[in-house]
């Protein structure tokens, strides 16, 4: 039994998909590159009752404003604490065509929060190539009734107006060395006032799991797709 060209080609480049994806690995953070200025690598501070790093203590690095990549897969996503939030926030995930994402918006009633972990919303990236993840932080502090306070995240980048946003992005366990970084536990960490004034980023957190190892099988019916994986019959 022989193995036609097309069929080798569709195999190398599944292997190159897989091997680029484990590398990869299924939540990416980085510099999104958008508002007034680059994100720029940061700290959570400790000490608050808000997010608490799975890596036993130390506080979690992440980008200031940065952005949050999925490759293809099923997640868990979960509000984890409110820190001393001084306000109302709430945190919506925007509709995409290329993730589904089965729960509603995550809302935090200051001040205090409501503390304790809740959710476990499911969120499945159907494309292929995967997502970033695009939200709406809203709170009620600063300017009473001023929209701009809230904090938009299209296509990965905060947008106008850029003057709410306030947030984390990092990856569990991993320090963040002015690059993107990856990892199996991602969170978005939010502050409900100015960087100026507030810099902690617990006060609301959301935090991203992998329940199970993303699946492969929307990769390989992407490949199917092209038609070249066949096999000839052996010659008698």
């Amino acid at each position: 039994m022989t193995t036609s060209i097309s069929t080798r080609a569709g195999l190398f480049t599944l292997g190159l998909i897989m091997s680029a994806i484990a590398q990869a690995g299924p939540i990416t953070v980085g510099d999104s590159g958008g508002g007034t200025a680059s994100a720029a690598p940061e700290t959570q501070l400790t000490g608050k009752p808000g997010y608490t790093p799975a890596n036993g203590g130390s506080s979690p690095d992440g980008f200031h404003n940065g952005s949050v990549f999925l490759n293809a897969g099923t997640y868990s996503l979960d509000y984890w604490g409110s820190g001393d939030s001084s306000f109302n926030n709430s945190f919506t995930l925007l509709p995409s065509v290329n993730y589904i994402f089965s729960g509603g918006p995550v809302v935090s009633l200051g001040p205090g929060g409501t503390g304790g972990v809740s959710g476990g919303y499911t969120l499945t990236v159907t494309n292929v190539l995967g997502a970033l993840l695009d939200f709406i932080y809203a709170t009620d502090g600063g300017t009473p009734g001023n929209a701009a306070d809230d904090c938009a995240v299209r296509s990965g980048a905060p947008v106008a107006p850029v003057g709410g946003c306030n947030y984390l992005a990092g990856v569990d366990g991993l320090l963040v060395a002015g690059a993107s970084t990856s990892g199996s536990l991602g969170f978005l960490g939010f502050a409900d006032r100015r960087e100026a004034i507030d810099t902690d980023h617990q006060d609301l957190t959301i935090r991203l799991s992998v329940p199970e190892p993303a699946s492969l099988a929307l990769v390989a019916a992407a490949l199917a797709g092209l038609g070249g994986v066949r096999r000839r019959r052996p010659q008698r």
